[in-house]
């Protein structure tokens, strides 16, 4: 039986009311034709085209719990800091899809619209999200497709990721109740290539050696490989502070790090900071060591 939707059309740029499409009566030509796009593709689920942790039964559940608002104004999504034009936008906690009218009715290729509707489910389900298109890209490429389709996003010849300096500020304060006692070390390493289709990576110790003590410091960097089905892979950092005298530790991350403008700052660094105490109340602090670190 046909997979149905519960579609709520919302004409944004005027002021009729909403009307509900249901299986009974009419309804709105992007909204039924988004029906249909979906309705094929879990066809094409059940046949074996794609497989993954979903079911056709599953997405067909998701389907009938689901709204759809056909919208006129752009719809903006945000990923990894940086806001973009998309064809449909998704709520998982309120099960509802919204699609863009004009971008929707331009697109030309059936298959195309079947991997975007697929994709909306999937991110219901909180399989696909934006920038991960493990199945729905696989979906075109069973229908000898171009992967990148689904996402917009530019093919290029090569997927690696551009190398990158982790730049790093240490300071080291022997006495925090002091601001100028603070000490700064900076240091930056580019991030090192691991083969043709691996992340470029960096894993390094620091020693920060002190008059009380020594501060190993380890610093680790990742840039996954892009692709198809990652089109706008996410970078992380992380850092970790050791002080070998006292035995105590700080870690900060693995945490998503960019160097793009529309970036608020604690996206673009990873802090961790190390304090340690001359009393076991915590309030008389002997030192104290904070690194920050980014990808550029």
């Amino acid at each position: 039986m046909k997979t149905m939707f519960k579609i709520l059309v919302v004409l944004v740029a005027t002021i009729s009311p909403a009307f509900a499409w249901k299986e009974t009566g009419g309804g709105d030509e992007v909204a039924l034709d988004f029906q249909r796009a979906f309705s094929n593709a879990v066809g094409a689920v059940k046949a074996g085209k794609i497989a993954g942790a979903f079911t056709a039964e599953d997405l067909q559940q998701t389907a009938k719990d689901s709204r759809v608002l056909v919208v006129e104004d752009r719809l903006v999504v945000t990923f990894n800091g940086i806001a973009q034009d998309s064809i449909a936008a998704n709520t998982p906690s309120k099960g509802i899809i919204q699609i863009n009218r004009s971008r929707w009715k331009n697109l030309r290729d059936d298959r195309l619209k079947e991997a975007v509707a697929l994709h909306e489910v999937l991110s219901l389900r909180r399989i696909e999200s934006t920038g991960d298109y493990s199945y729905s890209a696989r979906y075109l490429e069973a229908y000898g497709l171009s992967p990148w389709l689904v996402s917009g996003a530019k093919e290029e010849t090569s997927q690696s990721p551009r190398p990158k300096f982790m730049n790093c500020e240490i300071e080291y304060f022997p006495n925090p109740n002091e601001w100028n006692s603070r000490q700064i070390v900076n240091y930056e390493q580019m991030t090192a290539e691991t083969g043709d289709t691996q992340p470029r990576s960096l894993s390094v110790r620091k020693t920060l050696s002190t008059k009380d003590g020594r501060y190993d410091i380890y610093l680790w960097a990742v840039q996954p490989f892009r692709s198809a089905y990652n089109p706008f892979p996410l970078e992380f950092t992380s850092i970790t502070i050791v002080d070998k005298k006292r035995k105590a530790s700080s870690r900060s991350g693995p945490l998503m790090v960019g160097d793009a403008a529309e970036l608020d700052d604690h996206m673009r660094q990873t802090k961790a900071s190390l304090a340690t105490f001359n009393d076991d109340a915590l309030t008389d602090i002997e030192a104290m060591v904070n690194v920050k670190c980014g990808l550029k």
